[in-house]
């Protein structure tokens, strides 16, 4: 008896450290762990149920009652066992994309119903005729001449899932597609051993065997569970995706973004978010209670929802189902928090062609879709110039870098006490062939994301010091061009090296250049753009402080690094004439005055505001007043004009 059982006793402690393992990695969500889950399950029982049987036969008295337990023993080991296979075809349509069409083809449901049919059809006629097996009275067992039935349907299921497989083969791994097909030998192996020797009871330890290679190689729960909330990830999210591209199905999916993420994580313990994530999962998974259906978590606060229903109504409700849940306060811990979210809801492939679209849409979600604490539907969004530009911006950059699709525009700065207009400011502009001239706010900000910005960076160097180096620039009695310089290009280890380069080749001296850094790029930037800062001021090339009054204005900063020129923010000017801000304004020129830094306003659009601020004592104004930015022609023609004049 001991080397009979000896095979499920194996496969019990195999089964069982795989399900304790599920559970404590928390393995329980998506349709193909439920399904392993189950199959575990089954096989597990097979192996009690065996052994039971065993004992029961050895054990048990001859009687009534004995011949009826042994009956039910044996009948629930036919159903465990014989369930087996079947049910391996249902995981095997999980893993390999075929559940959707499990649902919706009634072909595929007729192949995987015969043996199931044939299965309980065998079990009914048992009691009767006894076709699969029967036990004498003194309890012993006995093969029906049926039995080979059985075995024959298990052959038929084994082989639907090997054809499956090797047909969906592009839909996995190379690793999991190997190990799915060499499970199939080992099967079969111990169903020819055990149908050889009844006694030998192998089939449970090499279904078991093949369970663990399956959790192993192709489950892998730290590829498609986040284990912190016990949701599908990214990478599951991934998968979904790209498997549903694969068999061309139509699919919406549901994208969520906490806009305020960032600031919850810094206010709330950590914990404590975990918490509320993990409740925000289980949550919407109520909420997404429609069937075929699944909420992926992707990180940092953004989620997924994929559904493969057909119902657009249903769809659409659920958009904004999530959209109304999302409006109630949460209570994380002990703070209540009112979150404000971006939702969109795209129809792939309509929207979203392909995969790569998907990712792309995923990674600028906040870039591109900018209305919140709504439900914006992407068939409308997507149609709109604006969407596209923001959607395409990064391929939109490139092809401007390869064909010079930039252009340089000057803004002329005047300057009060010679009252003329001493220098301007350079700035950088995006005509597309397509989408015609793109906002600077846009594209710089995307650039600066992408890297993009050192070579557009790169270009209005050279334009603007080619510029300077002419006759042109002499005769308009410029003093210097400023330039605006981004966070991205402070923190540049050879920017030193890189502008006096471009001042050697372009033969001109430093003084003529004027570099530009917004008050935020000074707070965020340190040592590196420091050093940068002090080794350019020191060769000669003025700096100023662009945005002053935007940020908090740290003093300590704006003491410690050598700007010349201080520019303050048009909304200096757009207000001047509040009686608070003329109190704030009077207090900062006159710090600045006793700091010894020159003042720039910025934003100056009518002769009032001019007045108020050259009687304030400021020395260089800038704005619509005089002049909207200007190509290069019509700047000098401007200088031209306007110098000769006395304003």
């Amino acid at each position: 008896m001991d080397m009979i059982i000896t095979f499920d006793i194996c496969s019990i402690f195999i089964l069982g450290f795989l399900l304790l393992s599920l559970f404590l990695r928390k393995m329980t969500k998506g349709f193909s762990n439920m399904l392993f889950i189950i199959l575990i399950l089954d096989v597990l029982s097979s192996a009690v149920v065996d052994i039971l049987c065993v004992v029961s036969e050895i054990y048990l008295k001859p009687s009534t009652i004995s011949l009826i337990i042994s009956y039910i023993l044996n009948y629930c080991y036919y159903f465990f066992h014989n369930s087996l296979t079947p049910l391996y075809l249902l995981f095997v349509f999980s893993i390999c994309g075929m559940w959707h069409d499990f649902l919706r083809k009634p072909l595929i449901k007729i192949l995987w119903a015969i043996p199931v049919s044939i299965d309980l059809i065998s079990f009914a006629l048992n009691p009767f005729i006894k076709n699969l097996f029967y036990i004498t009275d003194d309890l012993q067992y006995h093969r029906g001449y049926a039995i080979v039935v059985l075995y024959f349907v298990a052959a038929y299921c084994i082989l639907f899932s090997i054809i499956s497989i090797i047909r969906k083969r592009n839909l996995v791994s190379i690793s999991k597609f190997w190990v799915m097909i060499s499970l199939f030998p080992l099967n079969i192996f111990g169903i020819i051993v055990q149908f050889i020797f009844p006694n030998v009871l192998l089939e449970t330890l090499t279904t078991a065997i093949s369970l663990l290679l399956i959790y192993i190689v192709v489950q892998r729960p730290e590829e498609g569970i986040n284990l912190e909330t016990e949701s599908l990830n990214f990478y599951a999210f991934h998968d979904e995706i790209k498997k549903n591209f694969l068999l061309k199905r139509q699919m919406h999916v549901i994208f969520i973004e906490l806009v305020n993420y960032d600031a919850m994580q810094k206010q709330i313990r950590s914990v404590n978010l975990q918490m509320y994530i993990t409740d925000l999962i289980k949550n919407l998974t109520q909420i997404c209670s429609i069937g075929e259906t699944e909420v992926y978590y992707l990180s940092s606060g953004m989620f997924a929802i994929i559904s493969l229903k057909n119902d657009e109504s249903k769809i659409l409700t659920l958009a904004e189902r999530v959209n109304i849940f999302f409006h109630q306060k949460a209570r994380i811990g002990i703070m209540d928090f009112t979150i404000n979210t971006r939702i969109c809801l795209a129809k792939c492939p309509q929207n979203l062609p392909d995969l790569n679209a998907v990712l792309t849409f995923c990674k600028n979600f906040s870039d591109v879709i900018y209305e919140m604490n709504k439900v914006v539907y992407l068939d409308v969004e997507s149609k709109t110039s604006d969407f596209q530009i923001r959607n395409q911006i990064n391929e939109i950059l490139s092809k401007a870098i390869k064909n010079h699709n930039f252009e340089i525009y000057f803004q002329p700065i005047y300057e009060v006490k010679s009252k003329q207009f001493v220098s301007a400011e350079a700035l950088v502009r995006l005509n597309d062939e397509h989408f015609g001239f793109i906002s600077p706010n846009l594209f710089i900000i995307a650039s600066e994301k992408s890297g993009a910005i050192h070579q557009i960076g790169d270009f209005i160097f050279e334009d603007v010091f080619d510029f300077a180096s002419k006759t042109d620039f002499e005769s308009l009695n410029l003093q210097a061009i400023e330039i605006n310089l981004s966070l991205a290009q402070c923190i540049e280890r050879n920017l030193f090296d890189k502008i006096k380069h471009y001042l050697d080749t372009y033969k001109i001296s430093p003084e003529r250049v004027n570099f530009e850094i917004t008050e935020s790029e000074v707070e965020f930037t340190r040592e590196v753009s420091d050093k940068n800062i002090k080794m350019l001021h020191d060769y000669g090339i003025k700096f100023s402080l662009d945005d002053y009054g935007t940020g908090y204005s740290n003093i300590k900063r704006l003491t410690s690094l050598p700007f010349d020129i201080i520019k303050l923010d048009k909304t200096f000017a757009d207000d001047f004439e509040n009686p608070q801000m003329k109190i704030i304004i009077n207090n900062t020129v006159s710090m600045l005055k006793q700091l010894n830094k020159k003042i720039l306003v910025e934003g100056v659009s009518d002769q009032k505001t001019l007045d108020y601020f050259t009687e304030l004592g400021c020395d260089y104004i800038q704005g619509f007043y005089f002049s909207k930015p200007l190509p290069k022609d019509d700047f000098i023609n401007f200088m031209k004009e306007r110098n000769t004049q006395v304003v």
